[in-house]
């Protein structure tokens, strides 16, 4: 009996033993296994870090080689004015009306930013997100709104984009000027009732070129487009000495047909449409249509709807001139268009149109002085206007490529055209880009 109670014992203690045994194996097992864990995921920490390390360097390399190439490329580039800043906070209002276009004499010099006159980024982040040459090559992005970083001010030369190509035809050789205003006194355009004021220079009256309803209906297509109408902006004599928009000079609001809305409106198209037929030169060269309201004591002095200076911008002269009168204006209430050098007054009446021409005709690269003209005062009612100006060539085209008011022309021994803003300044000023 006490050898069967002793081999009973034992083999409970074997077994306790057993016990013990497997769960330290578990225990050792279980550690084991969460230490080697552990190593794993700090293997793989360090090898991420290593992996960024690596990519860190790899990176500051090329910063600091790409920023010695950029360096050393603007080495040969020309001095940018980089002094970007409106001195006035109306010239984003004044840029947006197209005045930058039209005076850029007084603009140029205090709305640079608002005209886009000089080089400089447009995001402060440019020199930190900019990481020259590559990332500027490869987005377009990036060079138009860091240029200065980019080194892409070269982009923004006016020479290369502005100088047109001399050997382009000029629809002037299918119809020129004596002959587009031959056919007009021939009768090809009789139901229009032309008037021939003047042969030398040409100035042509339409007593009906729309119906009275077509002028209504041109007036409501700019009122439908949301087009706003803005005090125009013009030179004083004393050079901006008074604030500019109390210029006496002119006196009228302007708004410019060029938002879709308007610029693509049926209404506005058919007036471009009988203008085109009648001067023969396409809707591509014809300016945005510029809306004119005077209201009483309103009138705008003696001015050329183009200067000499013209003859050197992309687009050319502006060659022809039709002013539309969208509303009556009775001869007691004023504001008759006035040819002073020519002794020549028409008074405005809903529907009627005048056309003449702006350059000489038998030299269209030379402003005709005698067709200088003004809006006499405008006593009582209200007049309203539609000035349509032609010119010779591609004046949309003109505007995309950003080369409105830019003179270009080729200086003797020298195979590239040079922009000359000194011409492009007095040839805006001179624009007149008023109505009679």
């Amino acid at each position: 009996m006490e050898a069967a109670a002793l081999r009973e014992t034992l083999k409970d203690q074997l077994k306790l033993e057993r016990q013990k045994l497997l769960i330290n194996q578990r225990e050792f097992a279980t550690t084991l296994n969460q230490r080697t864990l552990a190593a794993l995921e700090a293997d793989r920490k360090n090898a991420r870090r290593g992996k960024q390390a690596f990519k860190y360097m790899v990176s500051s390399f090329i910063t600091i080689v790409g920023a010695a190439l950029y360096y050393h490329y603007l080495e040969g580039q020309p001095p940018i004015d980089i002094s970007c800043r409106d001195l006035d906070s109306r010239c984003g209002e004044w840029a947006s009306v197209g005045e930058c276009n039209a005076h850029p004499t007084y603009m140029f010099e205090h709305c640079k930013r608002s005209c886009f006159v000089c080089c400089e980024d447009t995001d402060v982040r440019c020199p930190d997100q900019v990481l020259p040459p590559g990332d500027c090559a490869s987005s377009e992005v990036l060079r138009a709104e860091c240029p200065f970083s980019c080194g892409a001010c070269r982009d923004l030369d006016l020479t290369s984009k502005c100088l047109r190509d001399p050997s382009e035809p000029s629809p002037l050789a299918t119809l020129s000027v004596p002959r587009m205003f031959a056919r007009i006194e021939q009768g090809l355009f009789a139901h229009l009732k032309p008037k021939v004021h003047s042969k030398e220079p040409w100035i042509v009256e339409f007593e009906e070129f729309i119906p009275r309803n077509m002028a209504d209906d041109v007036l409501k297509a700019v009122g439908d487009s949301g087009l706003i109408y803005h005090h125009s902006l013009e030179r004083s004599e004393q050079l901006y000495a008074q604030d500019p928009l109390t210029s006496q000079r002119r006196t009228s609001a302007t708004s410019f047909c060029d938002r879709n809305s308007c610029l693509r409106d049926r209404r506005m198209l058919r007036v471009h449409d009988i203008a085109t037929n009648i001067t023969g030169l396409p809707f591509s060269n014809t300016e945005y249509v510029q809306m004119v309201r005077y209201q009483p004591g309103g009138a705008y002095t003696r001015h050329m709807d183009t200067s000499h200076h013209f003859s050197r911008t992309f687009a050319g002269h502006r060659i022809y001139t039709l002013l539309v009168y969208l509303t009556d204006v009775h001869p007691w209430q004023g504001g008759q268009t006035s040819f002073p050098k020519l002794g020549i007054e028409v008074q405005p009446r809903k529907g009627k149109a005048m056309l003449w021409a702006n350059v000489l005709p038998d030299d269209v690269t030379k402003a005709d002085e005698r067709t200088e003209h003004q809006s006499l005062p405008l006593t009582a009612g209200l007049k309203e206007v539609a000035n349509l100006w032609s010119y010779e060539f591609d004046w949309k085209g003109s505007e995309k490529r950003g080369c409105q008011g830019v003179a270009v022309h080729n200086e003797e021994g020298t195979t590239e055209g040079v922009a000359d803003l000194h011409y492009a300044q007095q040839a805006m000023e001179e624009r007149g880009s008023g109505p009679g």
